[in-house]
């Protein structure tokens, strides 16, 4: 009993440890968003090109970092769900992200300059007009860029457009080293990366 008497006093002792280790834990589990900046202030995009915008969400242990996208004028540029960029026409618009917990909100100025070279559009119909089919994808090599991969069956190459020339060449490496892997030799034509085989990439040369 003189035991069990010790454990009882032991256990009454840590209780309120316990108890304030849980508050703090709960505490830690339901901290709210304070603030939210994002990746970028402004930029300048090109009509038919795009880049990422990423929230900052402050605490990082926030519980809630869901959060809601919107452009100012989507004839000028529009926003996804996940904050992909896409510029529409020239001129300027704001995107804005939005908080769910709290409402807190960051913007980005962002100016849409003139197209330089091939569009999407033409080259998805060079493609086709070739018996190729297109799909959209949205993440490659963690570029967090659409890409059109254009396929005719074993046939296929792919196409990242980018915001401006010079980022086409700071990613360069990264795509030379994802084409290698597959076989292929990744090229620079402007903004546009590409690789594939011979004959698709030869659809493009010619245009």
């Amino acid at each position: 009993m003189k035991v069990l008497h010790t454990i009882q006093n032991a256990s009454l002792r840590f209780a309120p440890v316990i108890f304030a280790l849980t508050i703090i834990a709960c505490g830690k589990d339901n901290l709210k968003v304070d603030d939210v900046k994002l990746n970028q202030t402004q930029s300048t995009v090109m009509a038919d090109a795009g880049f990422q915008l990423v929230p900052l969400i402050s605490p990082d242990n926030a519980k809630d970092k869901a959060v809601t996208w919107k452009s100012s004028d989507t004839t000028i540029a529009k926003v996804s769900s996940s904050g992909y960029v896409s510029g529409i026409s020239v001129g300027n618009a704001i995107i804005v992200v939005t908080t769910h917990d709290g409402g807190k909100q960051a913007t980005c100025d962002v100016t849409v300059t003139p197209c330089v070279g091939f569009t999407r559009a033409q080259v998805q119909a060079a493609y086709e007009a070739q018996g190729y089919t297109t799909t959209i994808t949205q993440d490659i090599a963690s570029a967090g860029m659409p890409a059109y991969l254009f396929e005719n069956g074993d046939d296929v190459v792919q196409f990242i457009f980018f915001t401006n020339e010079t980022i086409a060449a700071t990613l360069k490496p990264q795509f030379d080293n994802l084409a290698q892997t597959n076989g292929f030799t990744c090229k620079q034509d402007g903004r546009i990366l590409y690789y594939g085989t011979a004959t698709a990439e030869a659809i493009y040369e010619g245009m």
